[in-house]
């Protein structure tokens, strides 16, 4: 994931929402959300290169997500960041699985990685050893640490803050969706500098990228209600763009649960 926005324990019936963007290379072979034939707890995408993912959600209702670290130059190991948040989606325990993915860090490229539930969330990256508890509130993050104010970072947790009223309906997919198609490109003044140029920093700006070869080839949302039930929703681009809708209850314990797909 490139940018992704997070409601934590801010809506009186949603304690998490998260809206996020996947900005890969088009030619990458990535499977959309689905349940794992392997692992038929997990739903998520698929890196058909890596065989990692980058956003998913279990029937347990653990979640987590990766986004990359943008560096001019590579530094880290050279290990995918998928593994981070398949390895976190098998774990019965949140804090442990942060944990680890911040021991194992100088093994991965340089990641910022989201991992929970409802009822906790975490936080770490390549550029710190610790593992931090994310807080109640709206936050937003992109390519470099938690909350860092660049510009689409900024747009996004402005448009969650006056969207996500606690007492207020939540947010509908197409609300989000379009947060999250925002195309607006910054004034160069107000461009991060992270040591790719700046014609590539203007082309990584706006919160939805759209170039030739490169740019945002998926959308998520995902709901999670405190009666445990939870809603994904995926936009993903191919010939055309494609909206999925998957629902299910969170159980406890066991690794099948009643589904509903709706495309």
């Amino acid at each position: 994931m490139c940018l992704i926005g997070i409601a934590y324990r801010v809506h009186k019936e949603y304690p998490l929402v998260i809206a996020a963007n996947r900005d890969e290379y088009y030619s990458r072979p990535a499977s959309r959300m689905h349940w794992w034939p392997e692992l038929p707890y997990i739903f998520a995408g698929r890196d058909e290169v890596s065989k990692g993912t980058w956003l998913g959600v279990t029937n347990t209702g653990i979640i987590s997500a990766v986004t990359n670290i943008r560096k001019g130059e590579h530094t880290g190991g050279s290990y995918s960041r998928g593994t981070l948040v398949s390895e976190a989606l098998k774990s019965a325990s949140p804090h442990a699985a942060a944990a680890e993915a911040a021991h194992q860090a100088g093994k991965y490229h340089p990641f910022n990685l989201l991992v929970g539930s409802k009822d906790e969330l975490y936080y770490t990256s390549t550029d710190s050893a610790d593992v931090q508890p994310v807080e109640p509130g709206i936050h937003v993050l992109s390519n470099a640490a938690l909350n860092t104010p660049w510009p689409k970072t900024e747009q996004l947790r402005s448009a969650f803050a006056q969207a996500f009223v606690p007492q207020g309906d939540v947010p509908k997919p197409g609300t989000l969706f379009h947060f999250l198609s925002d195309e607006m490109k910054p004034h160069d003044r107000e461009l991060p500098d992270t040591g790719v140029g700046l014609s590539f920093e203007r082309f990584l700006s706006p919160a939805f990228i759209d170039g030739e070869t490169y740019g945002t080839r998926s959308q998520t949302l995902i709901y999670v209600h405190y009666s445990g039930a939870v809603d994904v929703y995926e936009k993903t681009r191919d010939r055309a763009w494609q909206t999925h809708h998957e629902k299910f209850d969170v159980v406890n314990g066991g690794e099948e649960v009643g589904r509903k797909f709706h495309s």
